[in-house]
This record gives structure tokens, sequence and C-alpha cells, in this order.
């Protein structure tokens, strides 16, 4: 069973709020792990706020202006995927 997960696509890249195999939610920019968290809400929060590893880019998450309400990212759920490509788009 998989579970779902947020993303939220930048000029920056691709944000993502995902749980992985290791049991942790991962805030994510692209492929590369930025921290893990106990829950996807906590991680949320660190991510807008910026207060998360800087990415090997350099890019300074503080300063994205990434949506405060999780309401706001696009949530992917696997189960309604499978067999469909998920295209990102940035504003």
């Amino acid at each position: 069973m998989s579970i779902g997960y947020w993303t939220y696509a930048t000029r920056a890249g691709n944000f993502y709020i995902r749980f992985k195999q290791d049991g942790w939610w991962h805030a994510m920019l692209e492929n590369e792990s930025l921290g893990v968290y106990v829950s996807a809400v906590e991680e949320h929060r660190d991510l807008v706020r910026g207060h998360t590893n800087r990415p090997r880019n350099g890019v300074n998450i503080s300063k994205i202006a990434l949506p405060t309400d999780l309401a706001d990212w696009k949530f992917i759920d696997p189960a309604k995927t499978i067999g469909r490509t998920v295209s990102h788009s940035f504003e």
C-alpha cells in the first residue's frame, strides 16, 4: 500500500512532502531529502518557513513563496494515478 503525498511546483524545482519506506516524512526538493519528520504537518511547517537543510543547489527556501496552507499544495493519491503520468507545472 502506498501513501499519498503533496507536491508544489516552483521555478526552483518541485517540492514534495512524502512518506518514505524508512517510516519518516521527508521534505524534498526534486529527489533530495531536506529533512525527516514525524508528521506531514510538522514537515510542511518547517519547509514553508525555510527551516530545513539547504539543498545542494543552494536555493534559499525561505525566499520561495511556498503556500502556508497544505490544502494549496497538490495532493497525489497513488491509487488514483496508477497507469497515468503525473505532470507538474510552475506558476
